[in-house]
Order: structure tokens, then C-alpha cells, then sequence
């Protein structure tokens, strides 16, 4: 597209776009994917793609039809004042600007925009700002007007939903669209559901943020965003406590062949963490968080054995200790306050010296981590037969453990032998 065309050109073709994008939305309700295909030049055909429930643009029209819909769309909003500065910082997809200003000075954004009735108004903003979120995720301003239209029940939450997960199809790591998405089940939320429906909404917003997290490596955002679901319907009235054991055994199952698939992702282990947090408040004492942690110990442990030079993992257990060792000297510590005088009974002994050796055995359970990982790693480091990918996976394998062992002696005081 060059200077030299026309902005009755300009104008006329983003006219045709939005109305050839408005009839795929009003034709095919099961959308699921959308993206800008890489095509430098324009021809005579029409740069929407619609094919098998897939949405696609040519990248030629991009950068006027942004503008152009980024124009009309401000006109409509009433006692808005937006800067040329802030519409180019708020425009990042790394398109190439209409320069000259040709489509954002034209006279016919405000004649069209004149033209319409109340009703109409509305209907063109709405379809303005879902063309602005689809090429730019980051235009707050878009998003914010959706949320003010949404209030005034302008859209539904299943369709609101659908556009989302749209824009996330092709920018999943986008905050701006699990800000707007965590909006929207926290207003309907506030309705009076049944439990049918609870369900049904926690069980499709898991996928949604499933789907983000399998699309974008360590997608802090999709995984944040499970967090919070988990964390509002356990803590919410309106779900039925049988609902809660289910999520957490179905989370929990889920988090499983996540580790298994994904080692070195932190925001999924993160996530796991806060499962296991949650999953600890259902256990009745002490014994029954140890059972609990000790086995996810187990699991990491058979984890770092298996895929050695991963730091994602040994974060994860130092949190495992972090979180278990406390609750065992904090166990040991009352035991001790509720008793002035010395332990005389079996019971009382048993009691304390049980606490006593579930620390021991955490302790001798690091202990035999960190010398295995030293005495494999060492032998294969010096094996000149082994090639140079799982040297380096050792030579990272010795470093943390290393590390390991320098961080249980600062939290704990356990002195391990790892020379």
C-alpha cells in the first residue's frame, strides 16, 4: 500500500473488511482460531480468510485498517480525548504505520459516525473494538469499553467468552486478555447460579487456561489466572463442597502429566504448589500433610533422577521442605510447651519422638540425594565416551545439587557432605 492512494481507497476498503469480518462473526458461531497471514502485497480478492472455523487476515491491511477502525472507534466514545502519542504506543504489532496521516484525517469517519442511530452507534463500537482486540490484545481502552457495554447488557457472557478465547488463539500470553477473562467470571459469578452451572464454568475456564499454558511455554499468565480460578470457587459459597474434593483431585490428577510433559516450566510448578497448599488444609494433622509431602518428594525425586540439569525442579523442592520441615519443628515445639514438667508417658514420648524422626529421615533423604547426584554426575563428566549434551546436563546436575545442599544448611542448619 503506498502514499499514493487515495483515502477514499483507504476508507472505502477498511469499510469493506470490517463488513466482510462482521458476516464471518454473524455466520460461524464456532470461531476457534485466528491469526495474520504474512502476505505482502494486495490482490484482488478479499484479505479475510474464513476457512473450516478459522479466522485469518492478510497482513497487507493491517496497518490502515487498524487505524482506520482505531479512528472511527475514539469518534464514537464520548468525551474521550486520545493523543496521537497514545494511539501509537497503545499500536504494537509491529505492522508498518499509514504515514501522512490519510485514513486518520479523512472527513468520512465522522459523516458515517453521524449518521448513525443510538442503537447503530453502539453496534459499531462493539464491532470496532473486537476488530482492535484481534489485532492488538493490548488496546486497554477497547477492553474497558466491552466491560462498560457488558454492565449495560449490551453482549453475552458466552459470547464475550468466545471472542476471547479467539484473541488468545493468537496472543496467549496476552494479560490484557486474562484480566478481561477473570473480570468476566468474577461479574457473573456475583449472579445467582446453580451448582450445574458452577461447574460447567470452572470445568471450561480450566481448559481455556490449559490451552494458553500448552500454547505459550511458562505462561505466567494462563497459569496465574488457573491459580485464581482454583483458589475462588474452593474459597466460594456458591460451590458445593463434594465439588471442591472433585477439583482437587482432578487438578491434582492434571498437575501429574503436566510435570511430566513440561520439567522446566516454573509457572506450572508454581501453580502445583498452590494445589498442594490447598490440598494440605483438607488434612486433618500433621501426619497427614507429612503423607502428603513426602510422596510429592518421592515423585521429584524420581523426576531430577530421571531428567538431571533441570533448576525448575529443585526449586520445587526446596518448597516441598520449605513448606513440611516448619510444620514438623513447629509440631515438636508445642509438643514440648505442653509439658512444664518431663515427658513421662509412652504416649507423650512417642508422640515427640515421632515429629523428631520424620525430620531425620527428611534430612538423610537429601543427604542421599545429593551425594547420588554428585557420585553419577562425577563418573559421567570424566567418561570421554559420553557426548556433550549430558555432559552439560551433569556438569548443571552437580551445580544444583551443590546449591541444594548450600540451601538446606541456611534454612535448616543440615550440614551435607557434598564434596
Amino acid at each position: 500500500m503506498g502514499d499514493a492512494r487515495d483515502p477514499d481507497e483507504f476508507f472505502d476498503l477498511a469499510e469493506k473488511i470490517i463488513q466482510n469480518i462482521n458476516t464471518v462473526f454473524e455466520k460461524d458461531g464456532s470461531l476457534d482460531e485466528f491469526d495474520i497471514v504474512p502476505v505482502e502485497s494486495q490482490s484482488n480478492r478479499s484479505p479475510v480468510i474464513h476457512v473450516n472455523h478459522k479466522l485469518a487476515l492478510e497482513s497487507w491491511c493491517v496497518p490502515f485498517l487498524y487505524s482506520h477502525s482505531f479512528k472511527c472507534f475514539t469518534q464514537l466514545l464520548p468525551n474521550r480525548k486520545v493523543s496521537a502519542g497514545n494511539h501509537k504506543n497503545q499500536h504494537r504489532n509491529g505492522s508498518t504505520s499509514v504515514r501522512n496521516g490519510s485514513i486518520g484525517s479523512h472527513e468520512g469517519h465522522t459523516f458515517v459516525n453521524s449518521r448513525l442511530t443510538e442503537g447503530d452507534r453502539t453496534e459499531r463500537k462493539l464491532n470496532l473494538s473486537r476488530i482492535l482486540i484481534l489485532l492488538n490484545p493490548d488496546l486497554t481502552l477497547a477492553w474497558n469499553y466491552r466491560r462498560e457495554a457488558f454492565i449495560q447488557c449490551c453482549m453475552q457472557f458466552q459470547h464475550e467468552l468466545h471472542l476471547v478465547s479467539l484473541v488468545a488463539s493468537r496472543k496467549p500470553k496476552s494479560s490484557e486478555v486474562f484480566m478481561y477473562r477473570k473480570w468476566l467470571v468474577k461479574h457473573i459469578l456475583n449472579e445467582d447460579l446453580k451448582g450445574d452451572n458452577i461447574e460447567q464454568i470452572f470445568t471450561r475456564e480450566m481448559q481455556a487456561a490449559g490451552k494458553a499454558a500448552e500454547a505459550y511455554f511458562s505462561n505466567y499468565h494462563a497459569w496465574d489466572y488457573r491459580r485464581w480460578l482454583l483458589e475462588t470457587f474452593l474459597g466460594g459459597s456458591f460451590c458445593p463442597d463434594e465439588f471442591k474434593l472433585t477439583i482437587l483431585n482432578s487438578e491434582k490428577n492434571c498437575s501429574d502429566n503436566w510435570v511430566e510433559r513440561h520439567i522446566s516450566d516454573h509457572s506450572g510448578f508454581h501453580y502445583r504448589q498452590k494445589l498442594l497448599s490447598q490440598m494440605s488444609l483438607l488434612e486433618c494433622n500433621v501426619n497427614g500433610v507429612f503423607q502428603l509431602f513426602t510422596k510429592e518428594l518421592e515423585n521429584n525425586l524420581s523426576l531430577v533422577m530421571r531428567f538431571p540439569g533441570h533448576e525448575a525442579l529443585w526449586y520445587h523442592r526446596r518448597f516441598l521442605l520449605q513448606f513440611l520441615v516448619p510444620k514438623l519443628q513447629m509440631e515438636l515445639t508445642e509438643n514440648l510447651n505442653n509439658h512444664h514438667q518431663p515427658m513421662e508417658t509412652n504416649w507423650e514420648c512417642e508422640v515427640w519422638q515421632c515429629c523428631e524422626d520424620k525430620i531425620q529421615y527428611l534430612k538423610k533423604k537429601e543427604e542421599d540425594l545429593v551425594k547420588s547426584i554428585l557420585t553419577v554426575n562425577a563418573s559421567l563428566v570424566d567418561d570421554a565416551s559420553v557426548n556433550f549434551i549430558t555432559k552439560d546436563s551433569s556438569n548443571l546436575s552437580i551445580l544444583y545439587s551443590q546449591k541444594h545442599a548450600k540451601w538446606l544448611f541456611m534454612m535448616f542448619e543440615w550440614i551435607i557432605d557434598n564434596n
